[in-house]
């Protein structure tokens, strides 16, 4: 193989995360309710295959050929029932790469709507939509859990091909997992963690 193939192909390569199995994008729907800013979440429906009745943001996984832009857009649009031109896409937030193997891409948006009751949610994969006003994160700090993740490792692991053997210095991770309480909801996991990035960038930022 020539050096000339190698760089082509190096430099058309789609830069992705090693070991990841799926990749979604989300969005976090900001809206102005009342002259005040508030945050979109959504309830799943319980009929969905995945964490149903959990309250999370717009989004889905990313289609082949598509980008993590545009499907943060399009799901964003199949959810909320809101036409693109509505939104207004203000940038990308921090990605998360959680450990089991999949990576999801935030973006922040503004949702030009007057109020929630004109969102034509699409009930077969959202159950309710509700806000919470931007002002509670920033006055509020989440109740917060550490999970320690160790590794598990199979009886036929082949020890002898690496260094100390099983006595090697395997790496422990922590996991944090964010707790908002608003009313009767309970905002948690990667939602959570989505919401306090942003509220962090914000006060960083004395936005």
């Amino acid at each position: 193989m020539y050096i000339d193939t190698i760089k082509k192909r190096i430099k058309n390569s789609i830069i992705r995360p090693l070991g990841v199995k799926g990749e979604f994008a989300v969005l976090l729907p900001l809206v102005k309710l009342e002259e005040e800013l508030h945050l979109i979440y959504e309830v799943r429906a319980e009929e969905m295959g995945t964490q149903p009745g959990e309250i999370s943001f717009p989004g889905g996984r990313i289609e082949a050929n598509e980008t993590v832009r545009e499907a943060a857009l399009r799901e964003t649009e199949e959810e909320l029932g809101i036409d693109r031109s509505n939104i207004e896409l203000f940038g990308q937030l921090d990605y998360l790469i959680p450990v089991f193997n999949i990576a999801l891409y935030p973006f922040l948006a503004n949702i030009n709507v007057p109020s929630l009751n004109v969102l034509d949610i699409n009930e077969a994969e959202v159950k309710e939509v509700f806000s919470v006003p931007l002002n509670f994160f920033l006055q509020n700090e989440p109740e917060t859990h550490i999970i320690n993740c160790r590794y598990e490792i199979n009886d036929n692991f082949p020890y002898h091909l690496i260094r100390n053997g099983e006595d090697y210095d395997w790496r422990d991770g922590q996991y944090p997992v964010h707790f908002y309480e608003y009313n009767n909801y309970v905002i948690w996991g990667m939602t959570a963690r989505f919401t306090r990035n942003l509220i962090d960038k914000i006060k960083k930022e004395n936005i």
